[in-house]
């Protein structure tokens, strides 16, 4: 599936595991998380159409949250999660142990870090939209 694709690809560079090792969630943080941190949750997944038959291309939108106590940490953690993303292409195994087509991603959105409350405590967040087009 692609969300592994991807958490395969975030651990796969070497500058961003510098700073957040495997610290990369699918939707949700656990409890007491440690930080720098990255969550990541498909938005919309909107599927190419034909006539009488369809291609099996999704263009994916995706929102990438870097998370730390420090403004700047957080900002080093999305300039990293930039690169290992953008205009990245490649291919990965589905379910049906079946390689599929990473065709490109293109980083749509990057916001200024702002504070955030978790567990009652102040801490920055930086979303990052990507759209990911891939084969299903």
């Amino acid at each position: 599936m692609i969300q592994e694709a991807i958490y395969t690809r975030l651990q796969a560079v070497a500058g961003l595991t510098a700073l957040v090792g495997t610290r990369v969630y699918p939707r949700l943080m656990p409890q007491n998380p440690t930080y720098p941190a990255i969550t990541y949750l498909l938005i919309a997944s909107p599927r190419e159409r034909a006539m009488g038959s369809d291609p099996g291309i999704v263009h994916s939108r995706w929102q990438f949250d870097v998370w730390d106590n420090d403004r700047d940490v957080v900002r080093d953690v999305t300039e990293q999660l930039r690169k290992a993303l953008e205009r990245y292409r490649g291919t990965f195994t589905d379910q049906q142990s079946q390689t599929q087509q990473w065709f490109d991603t293109f980083i749509d959105n990057v916001q200024e870090p702002g504070p955030e409350l978790v567990d009652d405590k102040p801490v920055f967040r930086c979303i990052v939209d990507a759209i990911i087009h891939y084969s299903e």
